[in-house]
């Protein structure tokens, strides 16, 4: 796919070589061959998810909760469009570390924010990922939940995004940057970090296709989410920068909610494991487990032209494909 909007376009990727991080910088490159693609990134971090496009991007070091850092990194790389999407993205691991969670997220985009606000040089696009996690206690009758529902978010994590989600508004209404917010929804695929649902899912079906395993454990498996690939969100991510309005709020989501027994059922028949059982594991329970979660995205789909592609049980039978022909 191309469009004309990146054209020489230069882009700057704080977090590109995190999950979303990678798979942005790669469908950019696919866009238009003659984008020049910038990641801020810490000088000890991990290049592992973007070793297969490293030779095609350039690489600076940088530290979100360094203002000055971040605003060297803009000096160099003379953006027109950011995509902000470094951060502490797990939020079960938001609960072992609250601070260095809400510092991340919240203090490292306000100097993101700050730096920008402070160059010289006009950006045309400055797109912040947020979550679907700063809704947190969704009442049922209001889901689908649209942009406009109250943020009550409960976890870290979610206190997080959302703190960060008003920080943006605040700098677009008081200096009239050119922010759009996306609130994507829960995503996995290729490249994915292990401790997420889905790919617990995919570790422990791989397990039983192999013969190690006849028990499957999983915590709250009654819960409903509107689950997605990260290929689509990200993809969401670009056509938030070409199209969006700034100011505006825009969720990333499918507009359908899987349960996720009913998932872990459907690849079991997949795969033929009819023998397999499913526990329950108490120590993956969480209290605070919101029981429904599923967004409208008719705001994205309306006025960006986006739309998800991909069923989230394909993108599971994928990586278990891949995970099963790799051991």
């Amino acid at each position: 796919m191309t469009s004309d909007y990146w054209k020489d376009r230069r882009i700057l990727i704080p977090g590109i070589n995190g999950f979303a991080g990678s798979w942005l910088a790669e469908k950019l490159l696919e866009r238009n061959g003659d984008i020049a693609i910038f990641g801020l990134k810490r000088k000890d971090s991990s290049l592992e998810k973007i070793a297969h496009i490293k030779k095609k991007i350039t690489l600076l070091n940088g530290d979100i909760l360094d203002s000055n850092s971040v605003f060297s990194v803009l000096k160099e790389s003379e953006p027109d469009v950011v995509f902000h999407l470094a951060a502490q993205a797990l939020a079960k691991r938001s609960y072992e570390e609250p601070f260095k969670t809400f510092s991340l997220n919240f203090t490292g985009t306000l100097n993101v924010f700050e730096a920008m606000r402070r160059y010289e040089d006009d950006l045309g696009k400055i797109h912040f990922a947020s979550s679907a996690n700063v809704y947190g206690n969704v009442k049922p009758d209001e889901v689908p939940i649209k942009e406009t529902q109250e943020l009550r978010p409960i976890e870290m994590y979610g206190i997080s995004k959302a703190s960060a989600d008003c920080l943006c508004r605040h700098y677009s209404n008081a200096y009239g940057m050119p922010v759009v917010v996306t609130r994507a929804f829960h995503h996995e695929g290729p490249r994915c970090h292990d401790d997420v649902i889905g790919m617990q899912i995919v570790n422990q079906i791989s397990d039983a296709i192999q013969g190690l395993t006849g028990t499957l454990f999983f915590g709250n498996m009654g819960v409903v989410r509107d689950f997605n690939d990260v290929r689509d969100i990200v993809n969401g991510y670009i056509l938030a920068a070409e199209n969006g309005r700034n100011g505006e709020v825009y969720n990333l989501c499918g507009g359908r909610g899987y349960k996720i027994v009913d998932l872990i059922n459907q690849l079991i028949e997949e795969f033929k494991l009819n023998q397999v059982k499913i526990e329950i594991d108490q120590k993956r329970l969480r209290k605070n487990d919101v029981p429904v979660l599923i967004g409208d995205n008719s705001k994205a789909v309306e006025e960006l032209g986006w739309k998800p592609d991909r069923d989230f049980k394909d993108t599971l039978v994928e990586l278990i494909n891949d995970k099963v022909k790799t051991i």
